[in-house]
């Protein structure tokens, strides 16, 4: 979908520090009302307060988290943050 003009940044981290899980932290700033955030081909999870999450991940190895601030009505409004992690627990 293309947008003219965005109004939030959102950039993440991840790490694994707990076998099976992924944890991101966001960092956003701007005009919001929450953040999505999925791993691989997954589901969007919706994250409607604070600025980490904890996805689960299925196997060792690598995967990529996606992640965008968006408005009330879930409309994106911000660029994707993508960040790929190679899991290894």
């Amino acid at each position: 979908d293309v947008i003219a003009s965005f109004t939030a940044t959102l950039s993440i981290t991840a790490s694994n520090t707990i076998a099976g899980k992924i944890d991101v932290t966001a960092s956003l700033a701007g005009d919001y009302s929450h953040w999505h955030v999925k791993l691989d081909d997954g589901t969007e999870s919706h994250v409607t307060s604070g600025d980490s999450f904890q996805l689960d991940s299925t196997y060792i190895g690598n995967h990529v988290v996606v992640a965008h601030a968006v408005d009330a009505s879930h409309v994106r409004v911000s660029e994707f943050a993508i960040f790929t992690i190679n899991t290894t627990m």
